[in-house]
């Protein structure tokens, strides 16, 4: 396995964990499900650069 799909692999995980943490914390600070799913796709969406792309007019 090459050294880039190594890496992918890591920051992949990297992610998820990150995400998983965030989740249940904004559940255990008494957010909703909902709530909850929208605060992890805006951390989805800046972790991948894709932040702003909605306010600018993108196809999101």
């Amino acid at each position: 396995m090459s050294d880039d799909v190594k890496g992918l692999i890591d920051t992949l995980g990297a992610m998820a964990e990150m995400s998983i943490t965030l989740y249940r914390s904004a559940l255990q600070a008494g957010a909703t499900t909902a709530e909850a799913i929208v605060i992890l796709d805006s951390f989805m969406r800046a972790f991948m650069g894709r932040g702003k792309q909605k306010e600018e007019g993108g196809d999101d």
